[in-house]
């Protein structure tokens, strides 16, 4: 039987969270960007563990992220997930950059 586990970051201070399906998403707590409001979670990567339905490995798929203010560009595979946020020139007191799924390929 294969586990699933998703790996959730914080859109604006890029912490990482690693948890398994069934608990759900991570405890709010503090975010350092955010002047003392909660970490605004979204799902970075999902894992199974184990084999697919062909005994295989899936293969990896390549993603390419836009950040939707500045129109800059990271590719990456999808088994890393999304870029980390960094500092956006655009926005306003060098906020996070908003990263957008571009293509895949």
């Amino acid at each position: 039987m294969a586990s699933e586990s998703f790996e959730y970051m914080c859109r604006f201070c890029g912490k990482k969270i690693m948890t398994l399906q069934s608990r759900g998403r991570p405890a709010p707590g503090i975010c350092p960007r955010r002047n003392g409001r909660p970490h605004s979670w979204i799902i970075n990567r999902h894992n199974k563990t184990g084999t697919n339905a062909a005994g295989g490995i899936s293969k990896s798929k390549t993603i390419e992220y836009m950040c939707r203010l500045c129109g800059q560009k990271r590719t990456m595979s999808q088994s890393r997930g999304r870029p980390e946020p960094g500092r956006c020139p655009r926005t306003k007191n060098g906020g996070p950059h908003r990263w957008l799924v571009n293509r895949r390929f």
